[in-house]
């Protein structure tokens, strides 16, 4: 399999026959995520579990970490990883709740599982999805992928570019917390909501025609991207639109106009891009070119890795 989260087939038939999201009785416990990060992208993995369960239309109550270190690891560095997990929870308001930590063979370096508990926010408008809803981008796309990518390469970057341009991307990391975003989207009369991260703007269609069961026909001029974004991805030759895409969401709604009207009018970027249609087609629109999506690939950021 193809590194990166398992999506798709693979993940409908190895992983959903075996979940069970009610407890006995029937009691459903929507409210629970988990992501795995390595010690260098926890900050980015917190925000990214956050953003989800706002997109399901819960509030992050806390975290709960278990870490796991290579045999020979030095207690010192535990202490790090925690003070490093701390304070990031500290800056997104969020309760580091509990933690544990295990010393094992079976990893090379830390690898952090966070685990996140919330409950919903109040009321909202739940409804399925249907044909002829619109599709609609709230906030910039793969703006995770280009704030790792410059930090990764600033050496390079800072011989193509001016300092404004590299310190206006730094601050791309204050964008990619959409929990308010997310929140004031369900009470503007969305229908879902789903946040994009791994694997980009592209897998995150392909993944919410997959939770919707639709697909879409959808204006690729009308995607939202910040021109630091391009730039920074035709020097490093990475595609954009399968780039990490932490700090965007992806919402259905009868009126998407309407609704990222009301977005933009409190100061949150947002465009409608097409409609949902009968099928599972997702359909590319590009001036007079006409294609279809591909299933999700692999993050840019892994390829980027291998550099």
């Amino acid at each position: 399999m193809r590194r990166g989260k398992v999506t798709g087939t693979a993940a409908r038939k190895s992983i959903a026959p075996y979940v069970n999201s009610k407890a006995p009785g029937g009691q459903s416990f929507p409210g629970l995520f988990c992501e795995m990060a390595l010690e260098e992208e926890k900050e980015y993995r917190l925000i990214r579990l956050v953003n989800r369960m706002a997109a399901e239309g819960h509030k992050c109550i806390g975290i709960s970490a278990q870490i796991f270190m290579p045999a020979g690891a030095a207690e010192g560095d535990l202490r790090r990883s925690m003070a490093g997990l701390r304070d990031c929870c500290s800056t997104y308001g969020i309760p580091l709740l509990s933690a544990e930590a295990q010393v094992t063979a079976g990893v090379r370096e830390i690898v952090l599982c966070l685990f996140a508990a919330g409950g919903e926010t109040g009321k909202m408008n739940r409804k399925p999805p249907c044909p002829g809803d619109s599709l609609v981008q709230i906030g910039y796309m793969a703006l995770e992928g280009t704030v790792r990518l410059l930090e990764k390469n600033r050496e390079k970057l800072e011989r193509r570019f001016c300092p404004e341009f590299l310190e206006s991307t730094r601050l791309f990391r204050e964008q990619l917390p959409l929990v308010k975003a997310a929140k004031r989207a369900w009470e503007a009369g969305a229908k879902a909501v789903y946040s994009v991260d791994e694997g980009g703007i592209f897998q995150g269609i392909w993944e919410a025609g997959e939770s919707w069961h639709a697909g879409f026909d959808i204006d690729l001029k009308a995607v939202l991207v910040r021109q630091e974004t391009i730039e920074i991805c035709e020097l490093l030759e990475i595609n954009p639109y399968r780039l990490a895409g932490t700090g965007c969401l992806l919402a259905c709604a009868g009126d998407g106009e309407a609704l990222a009207q009301t977005l933009r009018k409190e100061g949150v970027p947002a465009a409608a891009l097409g409609r949902l249609e009968k099928g599972c087609a997702r359909k590319l629109h590009n001036r007079e070119e006409v294609r279809f999506l591909e299933q999700p690939q692999e993050d840019e950021l892994y390829r980027e890795e291998e550099k």
